[in-house]
């Protein structure tokens, strides 16, 4: 929407070196909730917004009810909201063009997916399973 493009790389491997089990539940429990709310607050229209991170935050909680990691996801939620000020200063909503293509190349990966689990019986595929 300010002029760029969407670059997709479909072959992208991403590594994250939270491996043992307590850091891993941090990073689900606080980082992700944490970080779809600001990703909300900077970069999605109200309504969208709003449908896209409430079903999650509720599921979030749930979850972290569940585990036993309620005061983790809790400081996650206050951390979002200390955090937000500064984010709506440069808050700049995507288009709903943009959405569009970020939809369509979803649905394209899925596809991609699909053809090749399907071509592959004995289980499924990560996707960057170059067979």
């Amino acid at each position: 929407d300010q002029g760029d493009s969407i670059r997709h790389c479909p072959d992208l491997s991403v590594l994250h070196h939270a491996s043992p089990i307590s850091a891993r539940s941090y990073v689900e429990t606080f980082y992700h909730p944490r970080n779809q709310i600001l990703l909300v607050l900077l970069s999605y229209p109200v309504i969208r917004g709003l449908t896209h991170i409430l079903p999650r935050t509720i599921y979030q909680c749930y979850l972290s009810l569940r585990n036993g990691h309620l005061k983790i996801y809790s400081n996650a939620i206050r951390e979002a909201f200390r955090l937000a000020g500064p984010i709506l200063k440069i808050r700049k909503p995507l288009g709903s063009k943009t959405f569009q293509e970020i939809d369509r190349l979803k649905k394209q990966r899925i596809s991609q997916f699909r053809r090749r689990s399907d071509s592959h019986p004995e289980g499924a595929l990560s996707l960057t399973d170059p067979s």
